[in-house]
């Protein structure tokens, strides 16, 4: 239970709060099976993105490495064919670490929303809806998360169990 003036943390059976002193009676709401369950969504979704933003890095990291590798392999045949640029080698390395910085910034993204959740942070609700619209189209296993994480944190209650349970002092006004 929280203090609804300040955002202190309280016992249940606290009727007053320690640190502004503002009465806590009837603030106390008892968890229901629908918010265990949300509870037990966000957890879920929390992994999910925290394992999706590894997994999209690796990928990254992998794409920078291919791009630099396939260049260096290929500059003598591109140099035989004299109708290729010279500059194709530098312009794939380019274009590859350049994917694959983009890549890694999506993971990096996709991983502090799952962190955030597994936090309650106000700010990782919005970041998770992000990164849910944005791997709905990595189909298929983006797309199963995708539309789970847009189930459960724009629905109702979803949206008010996250809200109870984000830290107060950290939820605006």
């Amino acid at each position: 239970m929280f203090c609804p003036k300040c955002g202190t943390s309280a016992e249940d059976h606290y009727r007053y709060c320690s640190k502004c002193g503002a009465e806590l009676s009837g603030v106390a709401q008892p968890i229901t099976s629908s918010s265990s369950n949300m509870s037990t969504h966000v957890t879920i979704l929390g992994w999910l993105f925290m394992v999706s933003g590894v997994l999209t890095g690796v990928l990254g990291a992998a794409i920078m490495v291919v791009a630099r590798m396939i260049p260096a392999l290929q500059l003598d045949r591109m140099r035989e064919i004299r109708e290729v640029p010279v500059d194709l080698p530098k312009i794939i390395t380019l274009a590859g670490f350049g994917i694959g910085l983009a890549t890694i910034a999506i993971a990096v993204g996709t991983f502090m929303a799952g962190y955030g959740l597994l936090q309650y942070r106000p700010w990782a609700r919005v970041l998770a809806i992000i990164a849910g619209i944005l791997g709905i189209i990595h189909f298929p296993l983006g797309t199963a998360l995708g539309i789970y994480a847009l189930w459960a944190l724009l629905s109702e209650a979803g949206r008010q169990h996250y809200d109870s349970m984000a830290p107060r002092d950290l939820v605006r006004a």
